[in-house]
């Protein structure tokens, strides 16, 4: 099994942030199911490190990252409901030029 340094960890799950899974394996040679391991062992351990050597760093990307996610689903809610406020702003000036 091939060992990666905690700074290629911290490097790879800030790059993950910033331009995504797929794009940081093929930029670091990393394969997308190692990624969301090291993303997915820090949050399973509840921010805690699967070991001794991970940094107090890389932790706060990961519960940055969550503030991120949640920001994005709050967006994406207002998103939907400014669309259909839009569609029946539509709908009420169609039926106001007929």
């Amino acid at each position: 099994m091939k060992r990666y340094s905690e700074d290629i960890k911290k490097q790879a799950l800030e790059s993950m942030k910033a331009i995504g899974v797929k794009r940081t394996g093929e930029e670091m040679g990393l394969s997308i199911q190692t990624l969301y391991k090291w993303r997915n062992d820090v949050k399973r351990l509840g921010g805690r490190p699967a070991s001794t050597g991970k940094s107090a760093e890389l932790l706060r990307v990961l519960k940055e990252d969550n503030t991120q996610e949640e920001k994005i689903r709050q967006l994406e809610i207002e998103n939907a409901k400014l669309r259909q406020t839009i569609v029946r702003m539509k709908k009420a000036f169609i039926e106001m030029i007929e």
